[in-house]
């Protein structure tokens, strides 16, 4: 099996009944898979890696291993978090009155997302665009605030 938490449950479940579980780490079976990812394409991938005589493979993990390496992971992510959420407020405390600092902003994420040609045309046909020129004004009289989510780098 390709190893992740759920094959540890159906591991352990499979060695109780008496049988041998190899699991096979996914960046090892992830070069074997031909085209796109699905059940067919993966378990031909899997066998194929089995065939291979110097393959490496983990061990079933036990349910307290499972929670420590769990708890490691959450750990480095919210270590990760902190680091970002102190970077950015570092850069926030100077944009102070008087002072400036460049922001780029984007109408859309293309190719993510439908391009915003700005002319009001509908984007499926049309070919010609404009540029959006956007600015945030912040003074006494209007001020303005800048919500920065955070989003994890798998997100992206």
């Amino acid at each position: 099996m390709e190893a992740c938490a759920s094959a540890h449950h159906w591991g352990r479940e499979l060695q109780s009944r008496g049988y041998t579980v190899k699991l096979i780490p996914p960046q090892f079976v992830k070069p074997y898979v031909k085209s796109n990812k699905n059940d067919t394409n993966d378990a031909e991938a899997i066998c194929e890696v089995m065939s291979r005589p110097n393959m490496r493979f983990v061990t079933v993990k036990n349910i307290e291993q499972q929670d420590i390496q769990a708890t490691h992971r959450i750990r480095a992510e919210l270590i990760e978090r902190t680091a970002k959420a102190k970077q950015i407020s570092l850069r926030l405390l100077q944009l102070m009155e008087g002072h400036s600092s460049r922001l780029e902003i984007s109408s859309s994420n293309f190719p993510q997302y439908d391009r915003i040609l700005n002319t009001g045309e509908d984007h499926t046909f049309a070919t010609d665009s404009v540029i959006a020129r956007q600015r945030i004004f912040h003074t006494r009289e209007y001020p303005s605030r800048l919500v920065l989510p955070v989003i994890p780098a798998r997100a992206l």
